[in-house]
């Protein structure tokens, strides 16, 4: 560096603010594009589009600081190549990375991949293998505490589980390269449990991702670096710190849908770890691979955990697995646009189907749906069951539109026979007996309602269910598709001319009844 004459120096310093300061101007229309995006899409702190002004604003910010940073110094003072030290450290940290292969890293790294194909292959959806095996908290309070393991091993996307990849690829390998190779499960597993905890008590969002487990590990090598400060290089415990501010970061501007309480449980759950480990080692040999029997035990036990954990997320994925409806049969005809125009469901079986979804999809995407059922409810009325070996038509069918290059698709979802079996999607069939439930109460609901306003003068009978009504309105949409069935608001409307008879109320109370009656049956019957 001595032999570095002043004006060299002078042009080196030029050339590099030059560099900074066009990184910061290419940048700027990005975070200008994010900032108009997110004031006209609401202005909602926390959206999506509130995130991507994060995102952009961070590179953003970085070359805005080092430019300021670098307008300040002295070009005198520039440093034209690395120092001695700097090379030897990081020459040290590839010879400790390659001489201590990181094994159950990539071990993990391969499980949560192929969990993540395992997610669409077997469940043909992102939201149904959420719902069969994420962290939804009713489901955990409910007892399937076995969801705050498997959740774990899900992600909501691509980039989701690119970004958690990537983070335990580099963090994994310094956990084993400066730690004894058991150390890596008891974190990972400990972390991962503790972040889905700590999202059920203080989120009480439904939530998948291996994020808790992978800042359990930064959080295990932060508190390291200040437990036995020798243990880890400088360049390393920078790396960890930035990580941890970077989740911080993120988590600062897509609270909404990023699980922070999950991070901050997994990050104080690997601390804790480090805390509870990391000083009886560091006296003597913090790198060894030696470790106490019982903490070698309890890494085999936490091995033994995330492959049991990985072992039933699968299975659930694998019992969320839609089954194709074999009995039935549905096709359409169609518009010159390839739009359905109407559509013909066929009963190939010998036993009445009493109810059924059908949908048309488009590149996967659903672009309409409809529940037919013959008792007591549906969107489109009441309906007779569709008798063995005969065929019913719908229509004429909404237009539907999409963009998409293939042409739109309908298929059957889910079948349910007279006897109550069924075929098909088992979550639309438990959507049904949801349905079906509800329709229960509802109809528990307003054959009391008439009942004690049945006294009333027409105007007043009208107001009063009319007001209840609007209650049960906000309480679930599925009440509009009830009443319409059971004939409430066609003995409002008869109210309200004041053409209302005694006999209309009884004709609409004994309806509601049949159906309370029918719907109770076909509950008892399952």
């Amino acid at each position: 560096m001595d032999d570095v004459s002043p004006s060299t120096r002078r042009a080196i310093h030029h050339d590099d603010e030059r560099s900074l300061r066009w990184a910061t101007v290419r940048r700027s229309p990005f975070l200008i594009g994010a900032l108009l995006l997110w004031l006209f899409g609401g202005g909602q702190v926390g959206s999506p589009l509130f995130f991507l002004v994060g995102v952009t604003a961070l590179p953003l910010g970085a070359a805005a600081w080092a430019w300021w940073q670098h307008r300040r110094s002295d070009p005198l003072a520039i440093r034209v190549t690395e120092t001695d030290a700097a090379l030897a450290e990081r020459a040290a940290i590839a010879e400790r990375l390659a001489s201590r292969r990181a094994y159950q890293t990539y071990a993990l790294v391969g499980v949560l991949v192929i969990i993540g194909a395992l997610q669409l292959l077997l469940t043909g959806s992102i939201t149904r293998s959420i719902a069969a095996a994420g962290l939804v908290t009713p489901a955990v309070k409910a007892g399937e505490w076995w969801r705050l393991i498997s959740a774990t091993y899900l992600h909501a996307s691509w980039i989701h589980i690119y970004g958690n990849l990537a983070a335990l690829l580099v963090l994994g390998r310094y956990v084993e390269a400066y730690s004894p190779r058991w150390r890596l499960p008891v974190v990972y597993a400990v972390a991962g449990v503790t972040g889905s905890i700590a999202s059920v008590l203080l989120l009480g969002k439904t939530s998948v991702g291996a994020s808790g487990a992978i800042l359990g590990l930064a959080g295990y090598l932060a508190a390291m670096s200040y437990l036995a400060p020798a243990t880890l290089p400088t360049s390393v415990r920078t790396s960890v710190l930035l990580t941890v501010g970077l989740a911080a970061y993120f988590g600062a501007f897509g609270f909404s849908f990023i699980d922070n309480a999950a991070h901050a449980g997994g990050l104080v759950a690997g601390a804790l770890v480090a805390w509870l480990t990391v000083p009886r080692e560091a006296r003597a040999d913090a790198h060894a691979d030696g470790a106490p029997p019982d903490w070698s035990l309890m890494g085999a036990a936490a091995g033994i955990l995330i492959i049991v954990g990985a072992g039933v997320t699968v299975a659930a994925l694998t019992h969320a697995r839609p089954t194709a409806v074999s009995s039935a049969e549905v096709s359409a005809s169609t518009e010159p646009r390839s739009r359905p125009r109407s559509i013909v469901v066929t009963n190939n079986s010998d036993r009445p189907i009493e109810a059924y979804r059908v949908s048309v999809r488009r590149d996967g995407q659903v672009l309409w749906s409809q529940w037919r059922d013959d008792c007591c409810f549906t969107g489109a009325g009441t309906q007779s069951p569709i008798a063995p070996h005969r065929s019913l038509r719908i229509g004429p069918m909404p237009g539907v539109v999409a963009l998409g290059l293939n042409p739109p698709t309908v298929q059957l979802d889910v079948v349910i026979f007279a006897d109550g079996s069924f075929e098909g999607d088992q979550d639309e069939y438990d959507r049904l007996i949801a349905q079906r439930q509800w329709a229960a109460d509802s109809a528990e609901y307003w054959l009391k309602a008439i009942s004690d306003d049945r006294g009333l003068p027409a105007t007043a009978f009208a107001a009063s269910l009319t007001e209840r009504l609007g209650n049960r309105r906000k309480k679930s949409p599925l009440e509009d598709a009830a009443v319409t069935v059971f004939g409430v608001p066609a003995l409002i409307s008869a109210a309200s001319s004041s053409t209302l008879e005694p006999a209309r109320i009884d004709e609409t109370r004994a309806r509601i009844a049949t159906a309370h009656q029918a719907l109770r049956a076909r509950l008892d019957r399952r």
